[in-house]
This record gives structure tokens, sequence and C-alpha cells, in this order.
């Protein structure tokens, strides 16, 4: 971010620049709060007349993704600022400042997250409605974001149809969705690429005759509610779909799925295991022939359900074009598609072997791991999410140390033992939830992994502030740091002690490590019977 000392003849250098240099320094130079203190500190009026005239220029047009607050929206609306993507403030309750505000910038959005002003408990259908019809006026949006709307006697399609360019729709959590509103999205938003309608509270049984067949939408995010099965039904009128992420769909319907939906290569699905038959050898074999073609699946069994490992072994051996299989239905840090975009992103060397480079399991033992390897050759991320059995850890740590995997998530809170941790070598990144760490196991790891470029390490509480000064001494080449030396094991009502500033610590840790780009440190030193936290 860059801070201005602004004088006179800063302002004289920048404004006597030409007009096209002058909006490329704004817009693309400078965040919008930067361009506010600037603002601020312009006192003479001439030069206050010349800043604005630069506003005024067709081209001047803030890209960057701003979540504003209600005074920004009014010097928004007083000094005429154009934006094109913009995440409006729940508190913002002025029904005249918004139509202005919509009147300034409307034409000029393509990004909308217009959410939060539907969110207020007194909202009314006339007041929905009135707000809808403001943004009718965003002519040029490519991406609108409506969450939790209730849409309850309210005509979507006419603000729909106003919208040629749009191509990423998000609905998620609204309710009452019914059938008219998915026949608007299917019918007259043309150029849809991604529609979001997972969460959402549909009204009764939609009939799914009504709607058209679509050929642009090419990623859907959907649920299944009791109430309306049949939606299970509505990917199949996506005819060139290729990512689905869908919740408590029933195994049959992903059987279906993945027969009437050619294009699709992206496949999550958390399974309805309360009507679904455990996975069996017959139902597994179906479903590998059905997706011979997937590059990426996360299949979530349920908790009580997990894949046996002979099912894993069997799915990755018959599927040589997979890149990244999740199966697991525990918690990890990153999100399913961030997990599948980045397995996406590695480039297919030599398509005569298994492709898989990602994987992520609940558990399983060195001797399954093994067998992967051997005809997976590429895979480079593992993540383990279960509870890991000390009596295994040895062989497994072992195995991950020899193999091609550099990238290791250990999701386990249980006991490691030291010199099975010490096993692991040539990592670039390292996540581990682990209580027994030490600062010494830390040291250890570190030596042997000398180009981490990612590091979490949490629900650590025998970790210390040595630990944090040695790892930013000697990895060198780190780029993310995540620290939190919490004890999992202690409820919040029993904890004890007192925050303390590390303001000063993190601004330390960037002077020696500039080239980080993501830090956070919460660190808990115990003293006694209290924890005190920084």
């Amino acid at each position: 971010m860059i801070h201005f000392a602004m004088t006179i003849s800063a302002c004289d250098v920048f404004l006597t620049l030409a007009s096209s240099l002058q909006v490329d320094i704004l817009v693309n130079w400078l965040s919008l709060m930067d361009v506010g203190r600037l603002d601020s500190a312009i006192c003479a009026t001439r030069h206050r007349d010349l800043l604005l005239s630069v506003f005024k220029e067709e081209f001047c047009v803030f890209q960057e993704a701003s979540k504003v607050n209600s005074d920004q929206i009014l010097w928004i609306n007083r000094r005429r600022i154009k934006l094109a993507d913009v995440w409006l403030p729940r508190d913002f309750d002025s029904i005249d400042a918004l139509a202005l505000f919509f009147q300034v910038t409307g034409k000029y959005l393509q990004r909308l997250n217009a959410s939060s002003i539907f969110l207020s408990q007194e909202m009314t259908e006339d007041n929905i409605r009135e707000k809808l019809t403001m943004l009718a006026i965003c002519i040029n949006l490519q991406q609108l974001q409506l969450r939790s709307v209730d849409f309850k006697s309210v005509d979507l399609g006419p603000l729909l149809s106003t919208y040629p360019q749009l191509e990423n729709l998000d609905l998620s959590f609204c309710k009452n969705v019914g059938g008219e509103i998915l026949f608007d999205i299917t019918n007259r938003v043309n150029n849809l690429r991604t529609l979001d309608i997972h969460q959402c509270k549909i009204c009764g049984e939609v009939n799914l005759a009504l709607v058209s067949d679509n050929h642009q939408i090419q990623k859907l995010y959907l649920s299944i509610a009791k109430e309306s099965p049949n939606m299970a039904a509505l990917p199949l009128h996506c005819k060139a779909l290729r990512a689905l992420y869908v919740k408590s769909i029933l195994l049959n319907d992903v059987s279906t799925v993945l027969s009437h939906c050619p294009a699709l290569r992206v496949l999550s699905a958390s399974v309805d295991t309360t009507s679904s038959p455990r996975l069996t050898t017959e139902t597994a074999d179906i479903l590998i022939s059905l997706i011979q073609k997937l590059l990426c699946l996360h299949l979530d069994y349920g908790y009580k359900n997990i894949l046996e490992d002979e099912h894993v072994l069997r799915l990755i051996a018959q599927c040589p074009n997979l890149k990244a299989l999740i199966v697991t239905s525990t918690y990890v840090s990153s999100t399913i598609e961030s997990i599948f975009d980045a397995a996406m992103q590695i480039p297919s060397v030599n398509l005569s072997v298994h492709q898989l480079n990602t994987l992520y399991v609940e558990s399983i033992p060195a001797t399954t791991l093994q067998r992967i390897l051997s005809f997976c050759p590429h895979l480079t991320t593992f993540a383990f999410t279960g509870t890991l059995i000390i009596a295994n850890s040895h062989d497994l740590m072992l195995t991950i140390g020899q193999s091609t995997i550099t990238s290791l998530f250990l999701y386990s809170y249980n006991h490691i033992y030291s010199t099975d941790i010490l096993l692991l070598r040539n990592l670039s990144r390292l996540t581990l939830r682990c209580c027994s760490l030490t600062d010494l196991i830390v040291v250890g790891l570190v030596n042997q992994n000398p180009h981490l470029r990612v590091l979490s390490l949490t629900d650590s509480p025998n970790l210390t502030k040595n630990c944090i000064l040695y790892i930013i001494k000697n990895c060198k080449y780190l780029e993310e740091f995540e620290f939190d030396s919490e004890n999992p094991y202690i409820h919040f009502s029993r904890r004890e002690g007192v925050e303390k500033n590390t303001r000063l610590q993190t601004e330390l840790i960037q002077f020696f490590r500039p080239n980080l780009k993501k830090l956070y440190i919460h660190l808990v030193e115990q003293s006694g019977n209290s924890y005190y936290y920084n």
C-alpha cells in the first residue's frame, strides 16, 4: 500500500501529467483507500478541481475489489467515483444514497456482491423489489452475488434479462427459490457459466420438465433438500457441465449424473448416507466405470462410512486420468475447489502413467500408500485427515519421507513420536496439527526441509517463541507462515490469561522475511495454571 506525504509540489507533479497517466496512477497504482487519503490531503481549491476532473474521466474506473463501508459510499457518491468491483455494506440503509451510488457507478460495475443490502430484519417484499430494481442499471455485470435473499413473490426474470454479459450468479442460501427462477436462469441468462444455488430453500417440488436444456452453464453448486429430491436432476439439463459441487445426493443419483453429463471433469459429491447403501465392491465397480473421464473427484461418504483402503486403491489404479482424489469427510483448512484448482495447475508430463498428484484420505496404512506411489509417480500432495495410529506412524512417515511427496498435510490431534516426524524430508509445504510437537522436533524438521515455502503449525501447546525465531532465521524461502500454540483440549471457558500485542513481533518477522505473503501468529505461553496469549 502506498502512503502519501502530500505537499503542494507533489500535487503539481501529479496533476500536471497527461490525463491518461493520471488515470493509470489512480486506478492501477493506488487502492481506493489511498485515493481517499489523497483527496483528503489536497487543500488548495485548484488542485481539488483538477483531481475531480480526473475522476470524471470515462476510463477512470477502479478495478480492484472494494469492500466499502457506509462512509465510503457517501464519499464515492460525492466524488462520483466509478468502480468495477464492489462489496456493499450491510449497515447501509439509505435508499436515496444507494440509488445515487448505482446511478454513479452502476453501468461500470462488472462484479457486485449486493447480498448484505437484503439482510435487514425489517426487509419487506416491497423493499426487496425496490433494491432489485436499482440493480437493473448495472447492465455490464459479469458476476452477481445475491445470497440469503427471500424471493417470495419476487420475479427475478426481468432483472436477469438486463445482464447480457453475466457469467457468474450466486444465489446460495436464498429462500423461496422456485421453478420460475430456475426457468429464468436457464433461459434468460444466455452467457451464464457458473451457478451457485447450494443451501437454497426450494419451494416444494420443482417441475424440472419446464426447465430447458442449458448449453452454457459449466460449473454448478447444488444441495439436494429432502423437500425437493428431484433437484438432483438439474445437472442433467446442463449439457456443458464440467464441474459439479453437490451435497446430500443419493449414490444412485451420482451414477445418473455421471452417465448423462459427458463433459463433466470435476465432481465433489457429499453422499446422503441415510438413504444410500454402504459402498460395496459391486457399487464401487459401477462408480469406477463412470468416472474414467474425471480429472478431480471428491467423495464424502459420511463419517461412519469411510471408504475401505481396497476401494481407494482400486479407484486410483483403474482411473489413470485423475489428478486429484479426496475421500474424506473430515474438515480440511482449504476448500475443495482450491485443492482441485491447485491440482489442475500442475502440468501433465507423461500421459502414459497415472496423473494423480493430489490425494486426501481419512486414514491409510503405509503398505497401501506404497502401492499407490508405485503407479502414481506424480503424487506430490498428500493429506492425512484422520486419527493417526501411533503403531503405524513410523512406516507411514518413512514412506512419505522417501517418496515424491513435497506437500504434506497432517490433521492429527493425537501423539506422534518425534523420531517418526523427523523422517519427513524434502518438503516445500507442510501443515501439522499435532499436540505433541516440541521446539526440538520443529528444529529437526526445519533442518531436514530447508526449502519450505509454506509452513503451518497449529494446536501445538508445547511450542514457544524460540521455535518461531528459529523458523524465521532458517527458512529462507518461506512465503506463508501460520503458527498457533493453542491447546485444543482445553475448553475456551477454562482458559486464563491476557492478550499481548504481537504487532511488533509480526513487523520484525516481515522485516527479516520480506518475501512473506501470509503471516499469522497466535502464541500461547503457559505459566503455572495460566495461559498467556500473543
